[in-house]
């Protein structure tokens, strides 16, 4: 990956040759392209290269799978360790039927009659083309919500309502029908496809929409 650790065998042999007030607890490379079994392999068998002067017996913790290795590769025979991530919440690509575990839900806290041709949030960006029912879902940017969301769904009542207007600091906006009540839960994320789905229509990787839930959402660990 050239992002950090080292690539040359003198570097290696240097380290643990100069290191004697030093216990060395752990060794590892992180694959880079888990999808490519040329590339895979050409970096494991680098990582065997470079530590071959090495009694790996010695060190604790060898480890190179992470979530897509794992999945795509048999155990790497010379590891005793793995790096799970990303399959942790069920969002990766595999044929194995992971479970969802992570959702964002918030709720309506209240509900707006738009006539025709009123706007709704910021800069008008959303103009009701008839009386339609409005949701204020009390969740916006700064808990994580990428404002180009919009035009997206969430779910109510397991039911898609789209999300309008510019989403705000604290709210966001669906237009939702008269089935929706105060109080009913908003899922921002439901599940693994609905994760999928929002990350490909902000063309990124689910990781982000995770990774930028903010840290003033309360967590609830089950």
């Amino acid at each position: 990956m050239n992002r950090l650790g080292i690539k040359e065998k003198n570097e290696v042999n240097e380290i643990f040759n100069t290191t004697s007030n030093i216990t060395i607890k752990g060794i590892y490379t992180h694959i880079y392209e888990a999808s490519n079994s040329i590339n895979t392999n050409k970096q494991i068998d680098k990582f065997k290269e470079l530590t071959n002067d090495i009694d790996l017996n010695k060190i604790e913790m060898i480890h190179i799978a992470q979530s897509d290795t794992l999945i795509n590769y048999p155990k790497i025979d010379f590891t005793n360790g793995c790096r799970l991530g990303i399959i942790m919440y069920g969002l990766t690509d595999t044929n194995l039927k992971l479970k969802s575990t992570i959702e964002l839900v918030s709720e309506i806290i209240d509900i707006k009659k738009l006539k025709k041709d009123e706007t709704v949030s910021y800069n008008g960006t959303y103009k009701a083309t008839t009386n339609e029912l409005i949701g204020i879902v009390s969740i916006g940017y700064a808990d994580g919500v990428n404002r180009h969301l919009t035009g997206s769904y969430v779910y109510i009542n397991n039911k898609k309502y789209k999300i309008i207007g510019n989403i705000c600091m604290d709210m966001l906006m669906v237009k939702i029908d008269d089935t929706v009540n105060i109080h009913d839960k908003v899922y921002i994320y439901k599940d693994i496809d609905h994760i999928k789905y929002l990350s490909n229509y902000l063309d990124t990787i689910p990781y982000e929409l995770i990774c930028n839930i903010s840290k003033r959402v309360p967590r609830i660990y089950m």
